[in-house]
């Protein structure tokens, strides 16, 4: 070969380098980045106030049953052996009667309720965290996800995972 063709080649090369390197991830909108947060409120904050909430059958156990108002930070672990997701609910209905889709558990679109955040299912031994600006209130925790397996197709807030925190 000349050495126009191997210039030529050598071009061509470092170019595709510089596209894939453009377009790779670096956590700076390339395309494959670092996937969006799941908490639909969340906001990026330091937190004045923590809650930490263990998923189990068919239990949602929060270390406090009150916090400040302000940036409170959610530490959701499924310690269970299915998969369960984190709600935060804003309604001035009671913790067990929220409103339920027959088959798809609470309805999240209610005028009823405002769904404040959500961490999206979590597998058996995973964590997730999100911070979210609360007001003075009641506020419900649940999981909502819908046990396939239930021939009622109960979701598990309807088997019992749910829990009311005061914010101050």
């Amino acid at each position: 070969m000349n050495d126009r063709v191997l210039f030529g080649i050598g071009t061509i090369l470092l170019l595709v380098g510089v596209v894939a390197a453009a377009c790779g991830g670096g956590g700076d909108g390339g395309g494959d980045s670092e996937p969006e947060p799941t908490a639909t409120t969340a906001v990026q904050q330091p937190a004045d106030s923590e809650v930490n909430v263990r998923l189990f059958e068919w239990t949602v156990d929060a270390d406090v049953e009150s916090v400040a108002a302000g940036a409170v930070a959610f530490n959701a672990a499924n310690i269970g052996g299915v998969g369960h997701n984190l709600v935060v609910i804003r309604s001035d209905l009671s913790a067990d009667a929220l409103p339920v889709i027959k088959g798809a558990g609470v309805d999240e679109a209610s005028s009823a309720i405002e769904v404040v955040g959500k961490i999206e299912e979590l597998e058996p031994g995973l964590d997730e965290s999100m911070v979210l600006d609360l007001e003075p209130g009641v506020y419900t925790l649940i999981c909502n996800i819908v046990d396939e397996a239930d021939a009622g197709r109960r979701s598990h807030y309807q088997l019992g995972m749910r829990i009311e925190l005061q914010v101050n």
